[in-house]
């Protein structure tokens, strides 16, 4: 305020005496960016013949604040046991 109200004059108004803007850095909170746990041992696999997967997955251990990055990458992976033997045996022709 430059010159305070005198003789009768009008008050300047709360609203015109504060000041608002962005913040500078100094001010900012520091943000918080998504935090991915470490993986799992694969599981084992879901089969003993024919296709069959394993699973590891891991977790979200801190989640982003509005400013932070979000999660990246996936929750779950699975791959392929391999080869594994038939679920039928395989039967030959027979004459009779």
């Amino acid at each position: 305020i430059a010159q305070t109200a005198k003789n009768g004059g009008q008050e300047c108004s709360p609203a015109a005496v504060r000041e608002v803007g962005p913040c500078s850095r100094k001010c900012r909170q520091p943000h918080r960016d998504c935090e991915l746990g470490a993986w799992s041992k694969w599981g084992s696999c879901s089969g003993t013949c024919g296709v069959s997967f394993r699973v590891r997955s891991r977790a979200i251990i801190q989640e982003a604040d509005p400013a932070g990055r979000p999660c990246e990458g996936a929750l779950q992976e699975s791959k392929s046991c391999g080869k594994l033997p038939p679920c039928q045996s395989p039967m030959d022709c027979e004459l009779s």
